[in-house]
């Protein structure tokens, strides 16, 4: 909800429950399973040492479950811990794979690439007071998900380094 009060200069007056409007940008779904989220089965990411609450937290931040991430966070889960199985580890990552990198560059990826030069194109300049169309409205939630989302996890990436 800050994107729309810091860009937008809108002020939310309630939570926006991202999770209904999953369809618009990238979001798993409730049912989706651990398959659907990561590129090895679990254990083999626990016998390469990544904690399960870790793992855990991974799977509540693609799913937008706001709730079920700051009781992760409360409870421990590391946001900047590498998520690497152990068919992975052998292979040369030059970026390690996290929630926040995860977050953080669909966040840069929606704002640089989609949102914002859509904008520009339509209207030859950037504006951040500008009539919404309604095809606009996936992208803007989908880069609002993800940046409160990032705020979420910063937050505790914070409060550790302090």
């Amino acid at each position: 909800m800050s994107l729309w009060k810091e860009r937008y200069y809108v002020d939310v007056d309630s939570p926006i429950d991202y999770k209904k409007y999953y369809e618009y940008f990238y979001c798993l779904a409730e049912e989706d399973t651990d398959d659907d989220v990561f590129f090895a089965p679990r254990s083999k990411y626990t016998e390469n040492g990544c904690r399960e609450i870790d793992l855990d937290l991974f799977v509540a931040v693609k799913k937008f479950q706001f709730s079920k991430v700051k009781e992760l966070l409360e409870c421990g889960a590391n946001p900047d811990g590498n998520l690497v199985s152990i068919d992975d580890k052998d292979k040369d990552y030059k970026d390690p794979w996290n929630c926040m990198d995860d977050i953080g560059s669909e966040c840069s990826y929606l704002c640089t690439c989609e949102v914002l030069p859509n904008i520009k194109d339509r209207y030859g300049k950037w504006y951040y007071n500008i009539p919404i169309r309604n095809t606009d409205i996936g992208d803007l939630l989908g880069w609002a998900a993800h940046e409160d989302m990032y705020r979420l996890l910063e937050q505790y990436v914070n409060a550790k380094k302090a």
